[in-house]
């Protein structure tokens, strides 16, 4: 792989996957107590046999393990942008922000494209950044507010989005992807966790990436959850008699 100088990525603006039958020219002889079914026919009792075997199996397929796995072909809407101090572009793809109890989960597929297939390489080398943890945002301009990855330190370098230092890890809400050896054309999958959006929403934008485009007006999969059932932090008016 060959390193050029490009321009350094501006601060945000934010894992591939008939039969013939032979027969001679004689027809088979007949007799007048055989069951003389048509050709391709299946007996009443067989038939019924066959068709309870399938709905066991088809029930035993659901009950089974499901691939979990995320592709890019599952993304709703990707981007690529080039990489910084590597010859090469980076394509991106977001799956459905998903609402799933008390948080909400926002998954990027990432798949690099650069020369020497051969080569693996430290994620965050292709960005030029000295961080491991990815800290997307997701953004309600409707209402002016910003979510954040949550974090048990409120050390000032974490705060935001963007790359993180990979001694904070273990304290991020986020999934370590820099530390990840890539290879050009493969797969790899980013999460992260946000808290659930307090308001009436259907989109939100999501900026994953520093310097690179952001998603805009991405649909939140809320489930069973009732839109505008997170918790504002404000308290209400009986709440405030109550604490007089």
């Amino acid at each position: 792989m060959t390193r050029t100088p490009k321009p350094a990525l501006a601060v945000l603006s934010l894992f591939v996957l008939t039969a013939c039958g032979a027969g001679g020219d004689e027809a088979p002889e007949v007799t007048p107590n055989q069951d003389q079914t048509e050709p391709g026919d299946v007996a009443p009792d067989e038939g019924a046999a066959e068709g309870a075997d399938a709905e066991e199996e088809s029930a035993d397929a659901q009950d089974g393990p499901q691939d979990g796995t995320r592709r890019m072909d599952d993304a709703m809407e990707t981007i690529t942008y080039p990489m910084q101090g590597y010859d090469g572009e980076i394509t991106m793809g977001l799956l459905p922000p998903e609402v799933q109890g008390d948080s909400m989960q926002v998954s990027v597929v990432f798949e690099p494209q650069f020369e020497n297939e051969d080569e693996s390489v430290e994620f965050r080398e292709l960005h030029g950044e000295i961080g491991s943890v990815l800290a997307p945002v997701v953004n309600d301009r409707e209402n002016m507010k910003a979510y954040h990855v949550p974090r048990v330190s409120t050390n000032p370098h974490v705060q935001g989005g963007g790359w993180f230092a990979g001694r904070f890890a273990p304290e991020t809400w986020a999934s370590a992807i820099g530390d990840v050896e890539v290879r050009s054309g493969e797969q790899y999958v980013h999460w992260a966790h946000f808290p659930v959006p307090e308001d009436d929403i259907d989109t939100v934008d999501v900026a994953v990436v520093p310097g690179a485009q952001e998603f805009q007006n991405v649909q939140i999969d809320w489930g069973d959850t009732q839109p505008g059932s997170g918790d504002t932090g404000e308290s209400t008016d009986d709440e405030d008699d109550d604490d007089a």
